[in-house]
């Protein structure tokens, strides 16, 4: 089973072949990845997060990766005073 972690430092490069494969682009170097931004609605003082983009290499879809990423990241905001998340992206 492949690990789940945090963003580290030198990642970046990383990342972006693996959202550029997962979108239509060229190969990737990691599996997957899921990005949860802070985010605000209509200025309310409540605390939530975004999630996406959220891409898995196409070599690896349709093996639960993406679903792995998204409770591994739920359960770390569990722990924070995030009270909502939304996803943003194409409906289907």
């Amino acid at each position: 089973m492949t690990a789940i972690r945090a963003e580290a430092p030198g990642d970046a490069a990383a990342i972006r072949r693996v959202l550029e494969a997962a979108f239509g682009r060229p190969e990737e170097a990691v599996v997957g990845h899921a990005l949860f931004t802070p985010v605000t609605i209509d200025g309310a003082a409540v605390v939530g997060m975004g999630l996406g983009p959220l891409a898995v290499a196409p070599a690896h879809q349709r093996r639960g990766i993406g679903a792995r990423l998204v409770r591994h990241g739920l359960e770390r905001l569990r722990a924070t005073p995030c009270s909502f998340v939304v996803v943003l992206g194409h409906p289907s």
